[in-house]
């Protein structure tokens, strides 16, 4: 380990310091800029088009609140509304529904051939004799019984103000 006196430690330690502070800015940039050019700026237009009229298929460049008048006074558009909303929502269960349970099947099966085919052949060239992948315990009786008697063991000899508190770091050894 080495260790640098002076001026020349204390700058190098601002500018590790500057760019921790500046790195997740960075990544933050690319997405950053594309919500504001793909989200941002098309609904800015949007907004702007909806305080304009269109006459004979014209976008007319006079401010007016005319659409919006139409809007709130039209017994048409709330039921418009209401209908895209409907939409919406009926995606979004739908997308939770079907989709997410498909998507994790499908992640967990590739994982399952990553580990069986390919982390196999990386075992084999390293030289590791047997790889075999040994099943998980997820929701065996035995496994959720042996749990259970662990939480009553370690709550039993605790109090509730205990249980409560964060666990202590363990102290440091000199």
């Amino acid at each position: 380990m080495r260790v640098t006196l002076g001026s020349e430690s204390l700058r190098r330690g601002s500018i590790r310091a500057d760019r921790r502070r500046v790195g997740p800015l960075v990544q933050l940039g690319p997405l950053a800029l594309y919500m504001f050019v793909f989200f941002v700026v098309p609904v800015g237009v949007f907004l702007l088009y909806s305080f304009w009229t269109v006459r004979e298929w014209d976008v007319v460049r006079v401010w007016n609140l005319a659409n919006y008048r139409d809007v709130f006074s039209s017994p048409v558009y709330p039921q418009l509304i209401l209908r895209s909303l409907g939409v919406g929502v009926a995606t979004a269960v739908l997308s939770v529904v079907v989709v997410y349970p498909l998507a994790f099947v499908s992640e967990h099966s590739e994982t399952l051939v990553e580990l069986d085919r390919d982390y196999r052949r990386l075992a084999e060239s390293c030289g590791v004799p047997f790889y075999r992948r040994a099943p998980t315990v997820g929701t065996d009786p035995r496994f959720i019984a042996g749990l259970a008697r662990l939480a009553r063991r370690e709550t039993e000899t605790q109090t509730v103000t205990q249980l409560a508190e964060p666990p202590r770091e363990a102290a440091a050894s000199p």
